[in-house]
């Protein structure tokens, strides 16, 4: 029986600018000298240089298509405490008091073969799959937290995709209950 041990690695980009604000892994098994967790991790694995990405305990689940095969999303599910609600927040926000209209982040997921011995990524990276999503939106209850990423082509509203409701560009809009378009 053979051992495959995968990581995935991803790059926060701002939607706007598409400047790099977070780079975290889900690699586990990257420990210090005292048996704690190293905190970050220094990899090549998109190929332009060694970067430093941030270990956060999360679950990606790869592209899924609906039923009519016109909308494509994944999604990371993280444990829902003060940490990961912090970068779920940070990725999907759409309301900034810098921005009059801030795009939620562009994030680049990629899957990679690791050294199942070492849990550090191959050299030269043996990547799997290398995905660009955007962070629709958050959901989360007291067991999960979860991040919704979508496709940018979105064909439900080819006009705009993955634009949303906010104040910005609507007004005042109810916060605290449902509202359907």
């Amino acid at each position: 029986m053979s051992v495959e041990a995968l990581g995935v690695f991803i790059t926060a980009m701002d939607g706007r600018t598409g400047k790099v604000e977070l780079r975290l892994h889900n690699v586990v098994g990257q420990r210090l000298s005292d048996g704690t967790l190293r905190p970050t991790l220094a990899a090549d694995i998109s190929g332009d240089g060694n970067h430093l990405y941030t270990y956060v305990p999360f679950i990606y689940q790869g592209g899924t298509r609906n039923r009519n095969g016109d909308n494509i999303t994944a999604g990371l599910g993280l444990a829902p405490n003060e940490i990961s609600m912090t970068y779920a927040v940070q990725m999907t926000e759409t309301v900034s008091p810098i921005d009059s209209e801030r795009l939620p982040m562009t994030l680049r997921i990629i899957t990679t073969a690791l050294d199942p011995r070492t849990a550090e990524p191959l050299s030269p990276a043996k990547n799997l799959t290398d995905e660009l999503w955007i962070a629709a939106g958050m959901s989360y209850n007291a067991e999960t937290l979860e991040i919704v990423l979508s496709s940018a082509i979105d064909a439900v509203n080819a006009l705009a995709p993955n634009y949303s409701l906010n104040r910005m560009n609507v007004g005042q809009i109810p916060v605290t209950g449902s509202l359907r378009v």
